[in-house]
C-alpha cells in the first residue's frame, strides 16, 4: 500500500522496535503503541507527508493500524491512484 514503508518506519522508530511489522491491519496499540507515542507518530506522518490530520482521526481507536494511516494520508493528499 502506497506510504507502508514510510509509516512502518515512523513506527518503528517511535516505539523503539528493530523487528518488521508484517501486518498492515496490525492494531497499532497490540505492537506497543500508547496515546503519548500515537501522538509522535502523527506529529512525525504530518511533517514528513506537509499534511495535517483531520481532529476526527486523532484518537487512537479510529485511527489504529498502518492501513488506517496510509488511507487518511492518501485521502488528505488526493493521491489514491495506488492504493
Amino acid at each position: 500500500m502506497k506510504y507502508q514503508r514510510e509509516i512502518t518506519e515512523i513506527i518503528k522508530v517511535a516505539i523503539n522496535i528493530t523487528e518488521p511489522i508484517e501486518d498492515i491491519n496490525t492494531n497499532l496499540q497490540n505492537i506497543g503503541v500508547n496515546s503519548i507515542a500515537f501522538v509522535g507518530i502523527i506529529v512525525e506522518i504530518e511533517n514528513k507527508f506537509d499534511i495535517e490530520f483531520p481532529d476526527e482521526k486523532l484518537v487512537i481507536n479510529q485511527t489504529g493500524t498502518i492501513k488506517d494511516l496510509c488511507e487518511i494520508i492518501i485521502d488528505i493528499k488526493g493521491d489514491n491512484d495506488e492504493i
